[in-house]
C-alpha cells in the first residue's frame, strides 16, 4: 500500500500513534513512544515519511499532554522546582518542559531509526539470497 501525507491511512496511522503514545505517559509507560517509533520505521518504505510521522506524532502527544495538563494542574511550578534542583534555577520551568518535549521527541526518533536499521538489513539479506538463487 502506498503510503503518503495526502492520503487518510498517514493521518489514520498519525491518530493511532498519538493516542498510543498519550495513552502510554498516563500509565506510566513511556517507553511506548520507542515502541510506536520502531514501529512506524518498520511500516513505511520511504524513510522520510516515517520520521515526518514520528516527529509530528511525538510533538503532538508529549507537547500536547503537556499543553492538556497546563490547564488543570500546575504545570509550571512544578517545572520550576524541578530546574531548581537541576540547577537552573527556580524561574526556569520553560527549560524543563522543552527538555522533557525534546526527550519525547528523540525517543521517538531512536525508535524509528532502529525500526529503519531493521529494515535495511532485513531488505539487503533479501537481495543476497536472490543474487545466490539466481546462480
Amino acid at each position: 500500500m502506498k503510503m503518503s501525507m495526502k492520503s487518510g491511512g498517514f493521518w489514520l496511522i498519525l491518530l493511532v500513534v498519538i493516542l498510543v503514545n498519550w495513552g502510554g505517559n498516563q500509565i506510566n509507560a513511556w517507553y511506548m513512544t520507542l515502541i510506536t517509533g520502531l514501529l512506524l520505521g518498520l511500516s513505511y518504505k520511504k524513510g522520510g515519511l516515517a520520521f515526518v510521522s514520528t516527529l509530528l506524532a511525538s510533538l503532538l502527544s508529549w507537547g500536547g499532554e503537556l499543553v492538556a495538563q497546563s490547564f488543570v494542574a500546575p504545570v509550571m511550578p512544578a517545572a520550576n522546582m524541578i530546574a531548581g534542583v537541576m540547577g537552573f534555577g527556580t524561574h526556569a520551568g520553560n527549560v524543563v518542559i522543552v527538555l522533557s518535549v525534546v526527550f519525547g521527541v528523540l525517543l521517538a526518533l531512536i525508535g524509528t531509526w532502529l525500526g529503519r536499521a531493521i529494515q535495511a538489513l532485513f531488505r539487503h539479506e533479501n537481495r543476497h539470497k536472490s543474487y545466490y538463487a539466481a546462480r
